[in-house]
């Protein structure tokens, strides 16, 4: 799970509560940290530093000392052959591979919330929104909020 730290400034409320939004185990392993204040909340997020707890604790794993790029390239593999297994039965290899890799590629834009680097590809989409699946409409929702800002808002309270 991805946990929001919510940091209270005011008083006796100094500390911190954990309320659980997403997956931490999903790349890019991010966690939310929200700054409440009398005038208004800050939310952002960060990933976890996998790879400075592994240089202190486990120098011989190559995988956790590149964690960043490690969790990034197990996930789009995973996404990938989800997508591709969606598309077993399709004839045309060349088009399938297309279909899978922006799948995952995009899919893992929507985890990063980096919508700002969500492209619409109408073929393929189109492709997808015709494969019987609900791929098609999932990628649809995906690029339904391209553009927004999923790791940064700011909000002003009354």
């Amino acid at each position: 799970m991805t946990w929001i730290l919510w940091r209270y400034r005011k008083g006796e409320e100094d500390g911190f509560c954990e309320i659980a939004t997403s997956a931490l185990s999903v790349s890019p392993n991010q966690y939310a940290d929200i700054i409440l204040e009398s005038s208004g909340l800050e939310y952002s997020t960060s990933s976890v530093d996998v790879s400075a707890w592994a240089a202190q604790h486990r120098p011989d794993s190559a995988e956790l000392l590149d964690f960043g790029r490690y969790a990034g390239d197990f996930f789009w593999d995973t996404s990938y052959g989800q997508a591709a297994a969606k598309l077993r039965d399709m004839e045309d290899g060349g088009l399938k591979d297309a279909m899978a890799g922006y799948f995952a590629g995009l899919n893992q834009i929507y985890f990063s919330g980096h919508m700002e680097e969500a492209v619409s590809e109408e073929g393929l989409l189109e492709e997808w929104r015709h494969s019987g699946t609900f791929t098609g409409r999932y990628l649809e929702s995906i690029l339904g909020n391209a553009h927004e800002d999923q790791n940064h808002m700011a909000l002003e309270l009354p």
